[in-house]
């Protein structure tokens, strides 16, 4: 399956993993039954206000509805709604190729542009001082 990364402000790293349930619905349709007049349109207003694109917005309430997607449609859709207004250098990886340790998945970086994650070095020792500090005050108690 296909994970989308993006780089966030500041070379943040985020993984997006668009469920199996999502991109079926979206090659079939009928997310929501059939709903009242105007209850679509409502759905395209919500997300506006909530940053999306409407363009975007409305391709993917369109493709849950009726469907009609490829998976790489349905993808291409989901980052276009959910990644474009977070972030830049999107791309679609193989799941195979996401770092799998998770110790320091909070300093995960890469450019703006894209490319490799790599770890940021005093992201990392922040981490690990925190984690030290945690055990610290669970074996001496919290003054």
């Amino acid at each position: 399956m296909k994970r989308i990364v993006y780089t966030r402000p500041g070379g943040a790293v985020s993984i997006v993993c668009p469920s199996a349930r999502c991109i079926a619905w979206m090659a079939s349709g009928g997310r929501w039954g059939n709903p009242t007049r105007g209850w679509l349109d409502e759905q395209l207003r919500r997300s506006v206000e909530a940053g999306h694109n409407e363009r975007a917005a409305y391709r993917f309430i369109r493709a849950m509805q009726w469907g009609g997607c490829t998976t790489a449609e349905a993808l291409a859709i989901i980052r276009d709604r959910d990644c474009a207004h977070l972030g830049t250098g999107i791309e679609l990886w193989d799941v195979e190729d996401i770092p799998t340790d998770r110790t320091y998945r909070n300093a995960w970086r890469r450019s703006h542009n894209g490319g490799p994650i790599y770890i940021d070095e005093l992201a990392a020792m922040k981490i690990d001082e925190a984690r030290a500090w945690q055990a610290y005050e669970a074996m001496h108690g919290a003054r």
